[in-house]
């Protein structure tokens, strides 16, 4: 008997994404999938009431943040007390487990479909086959992870963001990088080092302790009012359009620290704490970045920030037991004057990025910048200074464009002249 295309996905074989009954079940999710893009993050009821028509199962107290992706939606089975936060993704044309107490950051990916490698299997239609991948219990998946078809991540695990995961991660393991690595194990040290930033001192709030680096709860009242009011901003700011632009600096001046003259941010746009971000003269956030801005995150003057940066200054425990009490702190971010950093890069609390510098596209930021330099790589790493020479170099290209510009301009500008002029003529005889 002949297989369906559903048959085949289940059992890891080669399939037509395009088969009618893959089709149909997608169209339905896709349109639940669209629906919870709309809602409020804070609307948790009818959140919770579509992601139960979207997921195969979500266990008790799991939250997912809207908005998020999956193609199926019926593959995918999350344990209790689980959070997946912000723009996540996953494509499940295979089985996707995540576990008990998993902590997942933003713009997380979980893809399980492979296409063959063999363009002639892909040239006519569209086909994959799919494995299935799986989160243990406990586990914290730092933002931006991008965890690849057939992998499975143990227990009590911690996965550093910006990371890609090709390969199994044994439980109770610390991995990080691209592609991503076991560097140590969880161990007895990680639970007292979150013990030395606790302030034993009931006169500060967990404000003061946010903001002065201790540990603090992410359930504490105020904490968690100040980020409901902040969303509740940027969602108003993501309805503007970005061609509004005096409109959008105006209403950013409302709520942010600090933005100065010439800066903006376009939308989409996500941030939790309007007190932690500043901004300096003519600075620019492009589409579709994060921040999860726990402490402060100051950008100088002239700072070109590209597409999908996440800033992350808030950080978990290492020990899971601390995490599930919903523990964290934070460090702040500092950018200089005069840098670019390149879309899809990460940046990581604590982090000084100095005047001048290049962060590439894709970096992953876990350490000081040093000025004048340009760093790529996950994680970043120097890749040479910018000198003197660049500049040199930059100026006569100005140079010799303005000579072309001018060249072109003094070509046409005689001909223009012969064009008006014959224009005229006709226009005489017509008279």
């Amino acid at each position: 008997m002949t297989k369906t295309a559903r048959q085949l996905q289940e059992e890891g074989l080669l399939y037509d994404v395009f088969e009618q009954e893959l089709t149909d079940i997608k169209d339905r999710t896709y349109g639940l999938v669209s629906e919870l893009s709309r809602v409020s993050h804070f609307d948790t009821e009818y959140v919770m009431s579509l992601v139960r028509k979207i997921v195969a199962k979500i266990g008790q107290d799991s939250y997912i943040v809207p908005p998020f992706r999956c193609d199926y939606g019926d593959h995918v089975f999350i344990g209790n007390n689980t959070y997946i936060n912000y723009n996540c993704c996953f494509l499940d044309s295979a089985k996707v487990t995540i576990g008990d107490y998993v902590y997942m950051g933003p713009n997380c990916n979980i893809f399980t479909p492979c296409h063959p490698i063999h363009y002639e299997l892909r040239k006519e239609k569209v086909t994959e086959y799919a494995l299935p991948v799986t989160v243990g219990s406990h586990s914290w998946i730092g933002g931006d992870v991008v965890i690849t078809p057939g992998v499975t991540i143990g227990e009590n695990c911690v996965i550093g963001a910006g990371s890609v995961v090709t390969k199994d991660i044994p439980d109770n393991s610390i991995a990080v990088g691209n592609p991503c690595k076991v560097i140590r194990q969880v161990n007895d040290k990680d639970r007292e080092y979150i013990n030395s930033l606790i302030l034993d001192d009931e006169t500060k709030d967990s404000k003061y302790k946010q903001e002065n680096g201790y540990v603090y709860s992410a359930k504490d009242e105020a904490i968690f009012n100040i980020v409901k009011d902040t969303v509740h901003y940027v969602e108003i700011l993501n309805k503007l359009s970005n061609s509004e632009i005096q409109r959008r600096r105006d209403f950013l001046r409302t709520f942010v620290a600090k933005l100065d003259e010439g800066a903006m941010i376009n939308s989409p746009f996500y941030m939790e704490f309007a007190n932690h971000l500043e901004m300096g003269v003519n600075s620019f956030i492009n589409y579709d970045c994060i921040m999860l801005n726990n402490a402060m995150v100051k950008l100088g003057d002239n700072v070109l920030v590209g597409p999908k940066v996440s800033f992350y200054t808030a950080i978990h425990p290492i020990d899971a037991k601390q995490r599930e009490q919903w523990l964290v702190y934070a460090k702040p971010i500092t950018v200089e004057d005069n840098v670019w950093i390149g879309g899809s890069a990460t940046i990581l609390g604590g982090v000084t990025i100095g005047k001048n510098a290049i962060v590439g596209a894709g970096a992953v930021v876990t350490k000081d910048v040093e000025p004048n330099t340009i760093v790529v790589g996950n994680p970043a790493r120097v890749l040479r200074k910018i000198t003197a020479e660049d500049s040199k170099k930059y100026q006569e290209e100005l140079a010799k464009q303005k000579d072309v510009n001018k060249s072109e301009f003094d070509y046409c500008k005689p001909h223009t002249c012969d064009f008006n002029h014959e224009l005229g003529k006709q226009n005489s005889q017509r008279i």
